[in-house]
């Protein structure tokens, strides 16, 4: 979607960046265009909206316009447009086929949220205006008798999605734990086996916040490690071109490369944004974000992954003689300086002799960070992306991200009851 008078804004930051002191690198002219929807519904009752608009530009220093102020003439050259108020409350995003996805899944307990996403932004330097758009949507369900049971997909705008397909798996799931059974900590614990792409929010958590780049740079506990720790299986990667909401440039104008954060057991990368990236004597990777028009830029992750592995996931599973097969898992803390995190585990089962069994209650596990890479012996070729985690809150800036992860057993961990 155009911005009113794109031309004008154009040549406005244009004009803009062409007057920021040499002394100030990193002062932003940058314009924002944003529109997030999310429906949801309940077995009982029509689908619920949340339509968020954020229009806006900031500009060298502190200062700050929103399109709709009127001194953005100054900004346009005094030009009059018609009235921004009507233009900007209308959605970008179709809602109506959402409407009906979630109405349609509530109907047969389960509940649906879909939260749908387009951004244009606009970056300016002293010789171009350069620009991205970024949408996707994200869909959640949930089994209503089981909310411990649920699925997490990211979709693109000309994707279908398979509602009756996916529904009917969550209520199948829901009526298997029916029969779940408390973890017992004398006989339940490591090995955990992750399924598919579950390893992904365990590395965001514990390699990708450590090693953004002003947090590396403050003394993270990956960031200082100079020696091998890691089991040489595991290779993580942050690549924001594979991103749900994928971004072409980042907030600051800049190409973003992959970036492989840990390989041979070693940590081989960092995140960096432009401030980061001079603190480092490097260049910028292109991971520099902010969650709106109005905040501050910092590295960022896009898509963090573990690469894909060489055994075959159901072999993963027949080589485990006892553990825990987990479905599903949910961050609840993480402290990169320390390299600990805390997750809340809300769907497993008991591996017994190599066979999947019974169904597991909800349990917290604290995982850390060299224990963990160091302890993974097993990492499937079946990697899969987007079956977790929608957004990463930093610093206030929540900002969509993606993970990703083939099968995955890790060793040692701490059963927190």
């Amino acid at each position: 979607m155009d911005l009113p008078f794109q031309v004008s804004l154009r040549d406005a930051l244009r004009s803009a960046a062409g007057r920021v002191p040499a002394a100030f690198p990193d002062a932003r002219v940058f314009a924002e265009d944003r529109v997030q929807a999310a429906i949801s519904a309940a077995p009982s009752g029509p689908p619920e909206r949340t339509v968020l608009r954020v229009v806006g530009v900031a500009l060298p220093g502190s200062r700050t316009l929103h399109l709709s102020d009127p001194s953005l003439s100054q900004l346009t050259g005094g030009r009059e447009d018609e009235p921004l108020s009507g233009i900007l409350s209308v959605p970008s995003l179709p809602l109506d086929a959402w409407d009906e996805l979630v109405r349609q899944l509530a109907r047969d307990r389960v509940a649906a949220r879909v939260v749908a996403f387009h951004q244009n932004i606009w970056v300016a330097s002293r010789d171009d205006v350069v620009e991205d758009a970024r949408q996707a949507a994200r869909v959640e369900l949930k089994s209503v008798d089981d909310p411990g049971v649920a699925l997490d997909f990211v979709i693109s705008p000309s994707e279908a999605f398979p509602t009756h397909h996916l529904g009917g798996r969550v209520r199948e799931r829901a009526r298997e734990r029916r029969g779940s059974v408390a973890l017992d900590p004398s006989r339940d614990g490591p090995p955990l086996v992750l399924a598919a792409g579950l390893g992904g929010i365990v590395v965001h958590e514990l390699v990708g916040h450590a090693l953004e780049g002003d947090v590396a740079r403050a003394g993270s506990r990956l960031g200082g490690m100079a020696e091998a720790f890691a089991s040489k299986l595991v290779r993580v990667i942050d690549d924001p071109s594979l991103s749900r909401a994928a971004w072409r440039i980042d907030d600051e104008g800049v190409t973003p490369r992959a970036v492989t954060l840990v390989n041979g057991g070693r940590v081989t990368g960092r995140l960096l944004d432009r401030a980061a990236a001079r603190a480092d004597g490097a260049m910028s990777t292109g991971h520099g974000r902010c969650g709106g028009y109005l905040d501050p830029v910092l590295p960022r992750m896009g898509c963090t992954f573990v690469d894909r592995g060489p055994s075959n996931p159901e072999e993963i599973v027949r080589e485990t003689a006892r553990g825990i097969f987990v479905r599903r898992l949910v961050a609840t803390h993480a402290d990169p300086r320390e390299g600990r995190a805390t997750f809340i585990v809300t769907d497993s089962d008991r591996i017994e002799a190599g066979r999947i069994a019974h169904p597991l209650r909800p349990f917290v596990v604290e995982l850390d960070a060299i224990d963990t890479l160091a302890s993974i012996d097993r990492v499937g070729d079946d990697l899969v992306f987007d079956t977790c985690v929608g957004s990463c809150v930093r610093a206030g800036q929540p900002l969509a991200v993606s993970v990703g992860a083939p099968t995955v057993r890790i060793g040692l961990i701490k059963v927190i009851l």
